[in-house]
Formats: C-alpha cells, sequence, structure tokens
C-alpha cells in the first residue's frame, strides 16, 4: 500500500492508497481498489472515533473539543483540522501546541501564581526529541522558544537507554 499526500484536487490535499494484486483464495489474484480520501476526511473519520469513545465512557455527548497539533502545523493543517471537526459536529474551544497541552495536562497552569514563571518541556519519541520553552502567567500558556533533533529519539533513543543501562 503507497500512501501519498502530494496530489491536490483544486488545491485540497489529497491521500491516495493505490490498490495491488494480491493473493486470494486457492491462488486466485483480486485486484484491490484505490481509495481516496481528503486530509479533512480522514481525520474527521479518527475524530469521530475518539469522540465516540469518549462518549462511552462518559455517558453523555461531547461537542467541545480542545485540540493539540504540532507546532510545525499551521494554515492549511488546521484549516484541515478545523473542517474535519465541522463534519463531525465538533466544536473547537482552542488549538494548543503539543508542548502547551502537555503543560495543562500535568495541571502546571494551576500552580500559576500571578508571576510568570516558564517551564521546559522535553518530548522524547517518535522520530525526533523535542524540547520547548513554555511560559505560564495567569493561566494562559506561551509556547516563546522550541527546537529539535531528528538525531536522537525513537529507537536510537531506547537504544541509547538501554546501552547505557547496560
Amino acid at each position: 500500500i503507497a500512501v501519498t499526500d502530494n496530489i491536490s484536487n483544486a488545491g485540497n490535499p489529497i491521500l491516495v492508497v493505490d490498490g495491488s494484486v494480491t493473493a486470494g483464495h486457492a491462488g486466485q489474484q483480486q485486484q484491490q481498489q484505490q481509495h481516496s480520501l481528503s486530509v479533512a476526511k480522514l481525520i474527521a473519520n479518527f475524530l469521530r472515533a475518539l469522540a465516540d469513545s469518549a462518549e462511552k465512557q462518559l455517558h453523555e455527548p461531547v461537542t467541545r473539543v480542545a485540540i493539540a497539533l504540532p507546532e510545525h502545523f499551521h494554515g492549511d493543517h488546521r484549516e484541515a483540522v478545523r473542517e474535519a471537526c465541522r463534519e463531525v459536529g465538533l466544536h473547537i474551544l482552542r488549538f494548543h501546541h503539543e508542548p502547551a497541552a502537555a503543560v495543562i495536562a500535568y495541571g502546571l497552569t494551576n500552580k500559576a501564581d500571578d508571576e510568570e514563571f516558564p517551564v521546559l518541556v522535553f518530548h522524547l519519541g517518535g522520530r525526533t526529541s523535542r524540547a520547548a520553552m513554555v511560559s505560564i502567567e495567569d493561566g494562559f500558556t506561551d509556547v516563546f522558544a522550541s527546537t529539535h533533533t531528528e538525531l536522537v529519539g525513537g529507537l536510537d533513543f531506547d537504544i541509547a537507554i538501554v546501552e547505557h543501562a547496560l
């Protein structure tokens, strides 16, 4: 299966999953169909599944969401998320950058006094490692500096930890 995001339809990004020939029963070959999904539709399907799961746990409808996005998501990325939310009936209260979402999730915004204080957020995982400086003041967060490296992350990080421990 090949997935590409470089095909556009009137400027709208499209994901295309190409069909391929696969072995069927008793050596018969079947041709799979090609499927196209807009990025917004793919996100909408994912968000609907998350909202359905949350509704089962909460026993009430989920209609409002706060969305954490990678720092590099701007413009078209955010618009695709907005469109996806509209499609599944979710109202976006606010977008947060991932480091700010981490600060909020750990309740650090509630511990802030009247004075501003910085928090260093490390994200170790995936393919990269990231560090971000987040400012908290009066319960509000602001990512004011961030950096990343593709040299340490995911499997590389796991191997380094194991080698250090042994």
